[in-house]
């Protein structure tokens, strides 16, 4: 599995290596080379909005944990409820 990830790598790397290389080559009015120099730019903006998505995320508040706790008492209670109910109702059909 190792060297099938490094294997990704080298193919990326030689990919961005290549395009890089190229665009240096053609002329500056080159509409593949404002192509390629365009995409990378938004590439780069939306990689950020995205980083800025998550940071935002992360500054949410987490639900306290109280709020957690109190459920389960409520819960337990109405199954005690409904038990002594049931213990009553057998107790009285007997």
């Amino acid at each position: 599995m190792a060297t099938k990830t490094r294997k990704v790598e080298s193919n990326a790397f030689s990919v961005i290596y290549a395009s890089v290389f190229l665009t240096e080559l053609w002329p500056e009015d080159n509409l593949w080379r404002r192509g390629l120099e365009e995409g990378a730019h938004d590439a780069l903006e939306a990689r950020s909005k995205i980083r800025q998505g998550k940071a935002e995320k992360e500054k949410a508040p987490a639900p306290s944990k109280t709020a957690a706790k109190r459920k389960k008492p409520k819960a337990s209670k109405a199954v005690k409820a409904r038990a002594a109910r049931f213990e009553a109702a057998a107790g009285a059909a007997a």
